[in-house]
């Protein structure tokens, strides 16, 4: 990444990308000159024949015949340094502004209420007049047609959506210009809230459970009794003959479908119960984790703004490198001189955008990897620390401790878990990039579609996977610090001999950590819209400078913002839960626990300890009800040692 950067930064120039190059090969905003073949040429400030273009793009249709003008020819690009501000009114092609280069290659915009006023005004320019979109904003460098602009202009909108993808961009703009400080300030309480969701979860992880799963059992069973009820109703209505009715057909068998798959609940619930048990204490001792080493809480927001870095970085050479294209010529009837010049890049440039899209994976996914494995650390410190008092007795900075562990010792761990993912996640942008590809070439087709479907399915499927290994191998590296594939292949051979218990924790801990960042995200959109439609000063239409037109926009942003920071904070949680599985799951195979380390834990499961038979029992998940007994004090000389980082 940073060698592409290197060759970005020396040889790109932002100003194609951001401000645009005009149909003679200009960027706007930098100075040029028009050579005597009509092309356009970079030079310096105070070149001979040197001219500085307005900076903003402006999309605009050449009229050579001002009298008939096409509103629906091709359109081009023109530099300029404003937007268009004064629509023509009237019945003669309203909605316009007239544009034209003057003698000095500035853009001179026409005066005038009317179109024959517009075209008085430029009499005097020589060049193509050309016909605008009016009004329209500025947007990063580019003039966006407002709604009022000529509804027969549809090259231009066409124009303008390739490049931005612009739907209601000026609405959404304007909204988010002016909710600005309310959106920062709810993005700061998604914090809190998240930090509150936590804490209350420490404390009822087990009551909560339990209401989650009679309320998704009693929702179900609701359900299909609502449809049948219907469906009963329906029958009464119509007499003889409502079986033979869609909407009787429907409600019915939808009814009964529910209660089937209620059924289906209730006897999966009654036959994992003891593993749904296991899972809700396990979740119990994740919390009590999270208390004890509170720092792991932090080390995320540690870790984000060098992810934001990461971003921005990649996003600043992202553009230097599509500038790094060249300006062709091509013949195009109804242009000016009857040659476009438009800037393309090749195919060097697009292999180096997909390595430099891959190093951005790669990165990320490296940063999330050291998170994943500090928090490991920390939870399986805590896991076999000692109960010294009626307190575990941790190491007094635990957290730094383990961050320290980690940086020393297993960043190639985090870099080779991370790679596997960052392949995954490249292919799947790369079989996004074809499919998008093949359809603006018009070869989409039913069995094109099918293979596109499949691929997505099978490559998001084998994410989600690698993503669930990677982070309880990341616990097995905690445990035994083991290798990343040593590690994976235990943590895959736990994971396969114990299936019922991760399927029950896996099913408990989704649903939980999701309805906390429902939580979170909800809180705070809940928020913002209130806010925007009850305040007077956002919901008023009488403050001009501050009303803001739609809500959507800003709760949308709210939203997934507040929900990143959800997942961010659940994501510590997800990790200690997992952690607390492979540090059970691994004490049964090793015979590590005693009386003060593990007592609640040991009574959860009578395979947690078998006196001399530990890893005997330990991958043995049959689905037979497990009873409770004392754990027995193993020795290192009769077991395995206690887990240490170091």
């Amino acid at each position: 990444m940073l060698a592409i950067a290197a060759v970005a930064l020396s040889n790109g120039n932002y100003k194609r990308v951001v401000n645009g190059v005009d149909f003679r090969g200009c960027i706007c905003g930098t100075y040029s000159k028009i050579e005597s073949d009509g092309s356009c040429k970079e030079v310096a400030e105070g070149a001979d024949g040197a001219f500085l273009p307005g900076s903003r793009s402006l999309f605009g249709i050449p009229i050579p015949d001002t009298a008939n003008p096409n509103l629906q020819a091709a359109s081009v690009v023109v530099c300029t340094k404003t937007c268009p501000s004064t629509p023509t009114t009237g019945s003669s092609f309203p909605g316009i502004q007239l544009a034209c280069y003057d003698a000095n290659q500035q853009t001179v915009l026409a005066t005038g209420a009317t179109y024959s006023e517009q075209r008085s005004s430029l009499t005097t320019c020589a060049g193509t007049i050309f016909a605008t979109s009016a009004p329209s904003r500025s947007l990063s460098g580019y003039c966006i047609p407002g709604a009022a602009a000529n509804a027969n202009m549809t090259n231009i909108k066409a124009a303008v959506d390739k490049v931005l993808g612009a739907g209601s961009w000026g609405s959404a703009v304007n909204s988010l210009a002016r909710s600005w400080p309310l959106m920062l300030g709810l993005c700061f309480a998604a914090l809190a809230v998240a930090f509150l969701y936590l804490f209350v979860v420490q404390y009822c992880a087990g009551i909560l459970t339990v209401v989650a799963i009679v309320v998704v059992g009693a929702s179900v069973i609701a359900g299909g009794a609502f449809f049948l009820l219907r469906a009963d109703a329906t029958a009464k209505s119509i007499g003889e003959g409502y079986s033979s009715d869609s909407g009787w057909q429907m409600n019915f068998y939808g009814g009964i479908a529910l209660e089937v798959l209620a059924a289906l609940y209730v006897c999966l619930v009654a036959f994992m119960w003891s593993r749904i048990f296991l899972a809700i204490e396990l979740m119990t001792h994740a919390g009590k984790a999270l208390r004890d080493v509170w720092g792991v809480l932090f080390v995320p927001l540690g870790l984000v703004p060098l992810t934001i870095a990461v971003a921005a970085f990649w996003c600043a050479t992202t553009v230097l490198m599509f500038s790094l294209g060249t300006i062709t010529t091509v013949d195009v009837s109804g242009v000016p001189d009857g040659t476009l010049r438009s800037f393309t890049f090749d195919d060097t440039i697009r292999y180096a955008l997909l390595y430099h899209l891959f190093g951005l994976f790669w990165v990320t996914q490296f940063i999330q990897a050291v998170t994943e494995l500090v928090i490991a650390f920390a939870a399986t410190h805590w896991y076999f620390s000692p109960v010294v008092g009626g307190k575990k007795e941790l190491h007094p900075r635990a957290t730094l401790f383990a961050f320290n562990t980690v940086l020393r010792y297993h960043l190639g761990t985090a870099a080779f878990g991370s790679a596997i993912i960052a392949v995954i996640k490249t292919i799947r942008t790369v079989i996004e990039y074809v499919h998008a590809r093949v359809k603006r070439a018009g070869r989409d087709n039913t069995c094109i579609r099918a293979v596109a479907c499949m691929c997505r399915c099978c490559f998001w499927c084998l994410d989600c996977c690698m993503r669930f290994i990677n982070r309880n191998a990341y616990c097995v590296v905690a445990l035994t610090k083991q290798g990343f594939c040593a590690s994976a292949s235990t943590a895959f051979g736990y994971m396969a001999s114990n299936l019922a218990r991760v399927g029950a924790l896996a099913g408990v801990s989704t649903a939980f950590l999701f309805l906390g960042k429902l939580f979170v995200a909800g809180v705070t959109t809940s928020a913002c819209y209130i806010v925007l439609t009850t305040v007077p000063a956002y919901a008023d239409d009488a403050n001009i400078d501050t009303v803001v037109s739609t809500p959507f926009w800003p709760c949308l942003v709210v939203f997934v913002v507040s929900y990143s920071i959800g997942s961010l904070f659940m994501g510590v949680y997800a990790v200690t839960i997992d952690s607390m599985l492979m540090c059970y799951i691994y004490n049964e195979d090793k015979n590590i626990i005693d009386t003060d380390t593990g007592e609640v834990i040991s009574k959860l499961n009578a395979k947690a300890i078998k006196a001399g038979h530990g890893s005997e029992y330990a991958t043995d998940d049959d689905g037979v009800g497990e009873t409770v007994t004392e754990g027995v004090k193993v020795s290192e000389a009769e077991g395995a040692s206690r887990p240490t980082y170091t």
